[in-house]
């Protein structure tokens, strides 16, 4: 989120200036949510669209905490000044905090892809990053085995989907392999007569629709996509975690806001001082993430090309 509302509004008419907190408070406002206030709703008190944004209860480090990457003051230290961000992008001192009903609206419409439902098992998906080397970049790679995380809990497999990467001087034209690919890919399946299903897409891969990387150099690897960072893509292409993963949720990241559990120090594998513990209290009033629970308001998707009544 940012504060600047007027980036990609294309006002420039003096009649309908975008939102500004100060000058403009009732002017549209250009960010992602309320640009999709017809499914996450609007607040009546203030007109914005309602957000989808949660981390009570989020223990931010859990991971590094257990593995001794972190001490037990660099843990409780972060966790008490997290904070979160305001409805304008500012950041804030207390954690966000979604309300049920605007998860479940965000849930059942598809906000969050769930890979649930018919369509996305019976067709070809490939996911493809050409700049795999650049440490930074907002198109996390990670996304693509989050992909496949949702697709296994959605389907109970992945195989209709594969992931191909390449770096910045690989010199691989991979968007035209993939559209050449996924032609062939489409036209196998067109030809076989038989029913829509996994099987069907799966059958008819061509033999290139495999995972595949190419190094720096442009040299074809072809293996298994996965996370096991002693994979030789990986090697050249890590993979690098993301904050909700290292506080404990699975990766298929698809809690939006999780269900709590009183603390219980046996969850971690070091000691806490009677004051530390204490303190974890103070931070957690009301307990933290218990991710073996589903998310609150997470349920399946209620349709496709859904009709606002």
């Amino acid at each position: 989120m940012v504060a600047d509302y007027a980036s990609g509004c294309g006002l420039t008419s003096s009649f309908n200036k975008p939102y500004n907190a100060k000058t403009n408070p009732a002017g549209p406002r250009c960010d992602f949510l309320d640009t999709n206030a017809n499914l996450l709703a609007r607040d009546p008190a203030t007109h914005f669209a309602y957000r989808p944004t949660d981390n009570v209860g989020v223990q931010y480090g859990l991971e590094a905490l257990n593995e001794g990457w972190i001490t037990v003051g660099d843990f409780l230290e972060l966790n008490a000044a997290i904070g979160g961000f305001d409805v304008d992008g500012h950041p804030q001192a207390q954690r966000m905090a979604a309300d049920p009903d605007t998860l479940a609206r965000v849930y059942r419409g598809g906000f969050i892809d769930s890979f649930m439902g018919g369509a996305l098992a019976t067709v070809p998906i490939i996911t493809q990053r050409t700049n795999a080397d650049a440490r930074g970049d907002i198109y996390d790679q990670l996304e693509d085995q989050i992909v496949r995380a949702r697709l296994v809990k959605a389907n109970g497999r992945a195989d209709n989907q594969i992931i191909w990467r390449s770096g910045s001087t690989s010199g691989v034209d991979i968007a035209g392999k993939s559209l050449d690919l996924l032609n062939q890919w489409l036209d196998n399946i067109a030809a076989d007569l038989s029913a829509p299903s996994t099987d069907k897409v799966v059958n008819n891969k061509p033999k290139d629709a495999v995972d595949t990387c190419w190094d720096l150099s442009g040299n074809k690897i072809v293996e298994p996509a996965t996370t096991d960072p002693k994979r030789q893509c990986n090697l050249i292409y890590p993979y690098f975690s993301q904050p909700q993963l290292q506080a404990g949720q699975a990766l298929t990241r698809d809690v939006l806001k999780c269900a709590l559990k009183p603390i219980d120090f046996t969850d971690y594998n070091v000691g806490f001082t009677p004051a530390e513990r204490t303190q974890l209290q103070s931070i957690f009033p009301n307990g933290v993430c218990d991710y073996s629970q589903p998310g609150i308001g997470q349920q399946p998707l209620l349709s496709t090309y859904l009709l606002l009544q």
